[in-house]
Order: structure tokens, then sequence, then C-alpha cells
């Protein structure tokens, strides 16, 4: 097996068992997974414990989660394992417990990445909490280390789309231009079916296929 992205190729293999468990919500064989990394080298390794942060959050086991969060921050945390929890807090809508999360990994002088943010607004965005999610992303803005993408657009207009602030969001789509990318008007689409807003559906859905024209068939 060949090493990817610096990984060795044993750990490589259990990020992607956890991965597939993560996605069919696998949890008796993520707990099998689990019983094996203890075993071995493998359970002080950030990657595979952000693994197993991702597996046990997406199987709906978030104490277990935090649980190897917290057992983890004396030891080799790292910003993976920040960014890994606080994307469980997104993914069960905790808007609050992720900006605690994202205060005390700042206190404690990790720098925050790209991925850090779309953690942030995702969790934000599910947690309807819009004036924090617009904070967060104007610092994002102001960031000259870190490039705004277009995760972090969706992130924004899903976070307007589900508060119903749906004209709102289509301008700042407009103001993007051509830059403006298919997941980007879908977020505002699924805003715009979760209000029953037709007359801006509409708009929208032509705004998509004028991106992605293959579609009208």
């Amino acid at each position: 097996m060949q090493a990817n992205d610096g990984l060795k190729p044993a750990t490589g293999t259990f990020v992607t068992v956890l991965g597939a468990c993560s996605d069919l919500a696998g949890l008796v064989e993520g707990q099998q997974i689990h019983q094996i990394i203890s075993k071995t080298v493998f359970q002080e390794c950030t990657h595979v414990v952000s693994a197993l942060i991702n597996m046990y959050s997406k199987c709906g086991e978030l104490h277990v989660a935090r649980k190897m969060f917290d057992d983890g921050l004396s030891g080799h945390m790292d910003l993976i394992s920040w960014n890994g929890m606080i994307a469980a807090y997104a993914h069960h809508g905790y808007g609050n417990e992720a900006i605690s999360l994202f205060n005390k990994m700042q206190e404690l002088g990790f720098q925050a990445n790209d991925v850090t943010y779309v953690g942030l607004l995702t969790a934000c965005s599910h947690a309807g909490l819009v004036d924090e999610g617009l904070k967060y992303f104007d610092e994002l803005l102001k960031n000259r280390y870190i490039q705004v993408r277009e995760d972090h657009y969706t992130c924004l207009i899903d976070l307007f789309g589900r508060a119903g602030r749906l004209k709102e969001a289509f301008n700042i789509i407009e103001g993007l231009g051509k830059e403006a990318s298919l997941s980007v008007w879908g977020a505002l689409l699924a805003g715009c079916r979760e209000h029953g807003n037709t007359d801006i559906g509409k708009v929208v859905a032509d705004k998509i296929l004028e991106t992605e024209p293959e579609n009208a068939g």
C-alpha cells in the first residue's frame, strides 16, 4: 500500500475504514475497529483520533466523541483534532458548544485554518446563530492568512437560507458575479424550498441552469 499525503499506510487504512463506518453509521463496526486501534501505537495518531471522533459523532455518540477529544488534550491533539470536534458539534447543531471550543482553541494558541471556519460557520448555520455566523465570516474575510473558499460562501448562504433571509442571500451571491458556484446557488435553492419562496426559488433555479446548462435536460 502506498502512503498517501504523508500518512503511514496503516494509519491511512484505519482512517479509510473509519470513514466508511461514519458514512454508513456503522457504530458496531466502528467500535470493533476502535478496539483494534487501542492495542496499537495508532491510538495516539491525530489523524486516527480525528477519524474516531468523526465516526462516533456521525453514529450519534457525541458524548463518546467529546470524551475522546478531552482525553487527548493533554497528549497529542493538534488542529486536526480541534477541527474534528468542532465539525462534530456542527453536525449535531450544537452551535454554542462549537463556538466555545473555538474560543478555547484560540486561547491555547492554535491558529484556525480554512477547515476550522467551515466547521464554525456550519455550526452557526445549523443552530440558527445568524449574528454569530456573520461575525465569524467577517473575521474570515479580514484574515490575511486564510483564503476564503467556495465552502465558506456556501455555509454563509445556508446560514441566511435556514433563517429565511433569502433576499439577502440572493444579493450576496449576485455580488459574487461569475464566481458564484452551483454549490452556492444550491444552498439558496434549499432555503427557498424550506420556506416555500417560489418567487426567488424560480430565479435561483434559472441561475443554476445557466451555471450548469447540461442540467436543463
